[in-house]
């Protein structure tokens, strides 16, 4: 049950590291830009990866959509969680303990610019056979939400344009879709 080729390849991320007052303002208008190709049907080539385009939907990404744009994290949830190391499968807990000794309650954020820590003094606390479960959901929601102070920058441009909650009517894919539209229909080549 591993992830092998990411579905979202060469597609951007927003900027977890984005947080200054500057940065949130120029991901307002990029969800203005957003918003007015959708209204006017004028293309823009926004190459998103498919949980960005999730979430300013408002929904939740999944594991599955993770893996689309970080394969290696996901497959290191999924290899923790499941016990699948793939050299060793159903390690017993000290094998386990002993295969994942340098690894804690901290982890690398998407951008590789900081530490997360999954829980209060997580660096101290070590990734155990016992508590893997809760490591794993802690990884899995903190690369999904890194972003959500830039995704509600996004989404408070795309919702002065148009009803967020007429967005609600759509999926993710359909959302993507309606952007690169425009993009598909200018470079379709005409026959005479």
């Amino acid at each position: 049950n591993t992830y092998l080729n990411p579905a979202d390849r060469g597609k951007r991320m927003l900027n977890p590291a984005a947080v200054s007052l500057a940065a949130l303002r120029q991901l307002t208008l990029f969800g203005a830009l957003l918003g007015i190709c959708l209204r006017t049907q004028t293309p823009l080539p926004f190459e998103l990866a498919g949980c960005v385009w999730k979430q300013l939907l408002g929904e939740t990404p999944t594991l599955a959509d993770l893996a689309r744009s970080d394969r290696d994290t996901a497959n290191l949830i999924v290899r923790v969680r499941d016990n699948s190391f793939p050299e060793s499968p159903d390690m017993s807990p000290e094998v386990f303990d002993a295969v994942y000794d340098c690894v804690t309650f901290a982890f690398p954020r998407s951008d590789g610019r900081e530490t997360v820590q999954l829980k209060p003094r997580g660096a101290e606390l070590p990734l155990t056979f016992a508590n893997r479960a809760e490591w794993c959901a802690l990884v899995e929601a903190s690369r999904v939400d890194e972003c959500a102070v830039q995704v509600a920058a996004v989404r408070r441009g795309l919702g002065q344009l148009v009803p967020l909650a007429a967005l609600r009517l759509f999926t993710w894919e359909e959302l993507e879709r309606m952007v690169r539209r425009c993009l598909e229909l200018l470079s379709t080549p005409r026959t005479h």
